[in-house]
């Protein structure tokens, strides 16, 4: 008999699974439950079609239903699943034509996660959105080209990205930053600098307040945000203050629920439930250095995830593999990268690493065209091998976090980076990388401290 497999969700990491699934066994019955219309597409790629970038939201779809039958896999949109019975192993969800219970044999929990929203007063106005999904960015886009003011708040990938993309559509933006920009990739001193080029670009900040409430008008459409005691005039707001794991199918089904909100998973991506799968951003992993619990929300962890947790519902022995957080993003022209740990979470970890933090450019001197790049390598303090990079500049930005991620992986420490072979040429590279550069002061600051202690 065919296995039947069945996957709750079409993300990254559903449609990650059922292919994988698909790939290691031909003969398998693969059902993926999905409760939008949509195929799989890009939820990374919406604040670029708001901005007007990408020129349509069909142009994201990464796997169409076409392709979900050419791999015989039966995708069923509007499907929403109301339990998982881990002991009969069936799972009962609700279509247009009513309730249906469908058997399987594995099963795998990919049901992502939702916008948090602040409880603030006025939340319930018109033109208050939240930004996940095609439907939300379709009517912030419709309240974007009417618009001439607006407020985003929030400090995430998505806050700045759908900022920028509402100054590029003229409206005059404000971005609240209770915190600081992108506290979990990069330091406060990088933080600062990506403010400043915001701030530069065109987009205003507000940084240490909160929304406290927000104003409507005789329509019933915001038409303020309450920030200070302040009226920051907003005829939108875009709500982007992070996301929040889904969760509740795995609990009611026994699934452990772990200190940071999502499923726990054995490295072959089981929960402790026979049978059922988790992953994406519902699953908790494991940062490859220290091993704390962590959940990303990039989309790479959880195609990996995904692929992983396919392969071992139909049997093929999988491990997934150590994340170490290697992200990028753009901003107004300007690229900032990270991979492994910043200060703050080594710090809230139990580790003080030694850091440097140098400015060197993507080619000589002497030859046109070259760009200044910030880099800021982290290093522990006692083996000197590198725990966290992070990287601010307008090229070569993701070939440099890559190759540091791989450094990382690999436990290469400062003195390998420092005198590495790597490549040059004067249009495409200076003899020292940036991140040779900043791993020979890493290197000197870490032999100054050694010769300190021994006085």
């Amino acid at each position: 008999m065919p296995r039947k497999i069945v996957i709750i969700g079409n993300g990254t990491a559903g449609a990650s699974a059922a292919f994988s699934a698909r790939k290691h066994d031909r003969a398998a019955e693969i059902t993926v439950l999905e409760r939008s219309p949509y195929p799989t597409y890009s939820k990374c790629a919406l604040p670029f079609v708001i901005e007007g970038v990408i020129d349509s939201f069909e142009t994201i779809t990464v796997f169409s239903h076409e392709f979900y039958r050419r791999q015989k896999v039966n995708l069923i949109n509007g499907a929403a699943v109301r339990r998982v019975d881990p002991d009969a192993r069936k799972v009962v969800y609700e279509d247009a034509e009513g309730e249906k219970v469908l058997a399987y044999d594995a099963i795998a929990l990919t049901l992502g996660a939702r916008p948090r929203v602040p409880e603030v007063e006025g939340s319930d106005l018109g033109n208050v959105f939240t930004l996940r999904t095609i439907a939300h960015a379709e009517k912030i886009l419709a309240a974007a080209l009417k618009s001439k003011t607006a407020v985003v708040n929030g400090a995430s990938f998505i806050a700045l990205e759908v900022a920028e993309a509402l100054v590029k559509r003229g409206l005059d933006t404000t971005i609240i930053v209770r915190s600081r920009m992108l506290r979990t990739m990069i330091d406060a001193d990088l933080s600062r600098e990506l403010q400043e080029h915001m701030i530069k670009n065109g987009c205003k900040v507000i940084q240490g307040k909160t929304i406290e409430a927000l104003v409507g008008d005789n329509d019933g459409n915001v038409k303020a945000a309450v920030v200070g005691g302040e009226e920051i005039p907003a005829d939108m707001i875009a709500m982007c203050t992070g996301v929040g794991t889904v969760v509740d199918l795995g609990r009611e089904a026994g699934v452990e629920i772990g200190g940071v909100g999502g499923m726990v998973v054995d490295e072959k991506m089981q929960t402790g439930v026979p049978a059922v799968y988790a992953a994406g951003d519902c699953a908790e992993d494991h940062f490859g250095l220290m091993g704390f619990p962590f959940i990303s929300f990039l989309g790479t962890v959880a195609t990996r995830q995904g692929v992983v947790a396919g392969m071992n519902m139909v049997g093929a022995e999988a491990e997934v593999p150590k994340f170490y957080n290697a992200a990028i993003i753009k901003f107004f022209g300007l690229q900032v990268g990270s991979v492994g740990l910043t200060t703050d979470i080594a710090l809230e970890n139990g580790l003080k690493p030694e850091s440097v933090k140098v400015t060197h450019t993507t080619r000589p001197h002497y030859y046109p065209g070259g760009k200044p790049v910030r880099m800021k390598l982290l290093a522990h303090p006692e083996t000197q091998e590198l725990i966290g990079a992070q990287i601010m500049g307008e090229e070569t930005v993701p070939e440099t976090v890559n190759t540091m991620s791989l450094a990382i992986q690999r436990g290469m420490t400062v003195s390998d980076v420092a005198m590495a072979d790597f490549c040059y040429a004067p249009p495409c590279a200076d003899i020292w990388t940036p991140a040779s550069v900043a791993a020979q002061g890493l290197e000197r600051k870490l032999a100054a401290k050694a010769r300190s202690r021994k006085k």
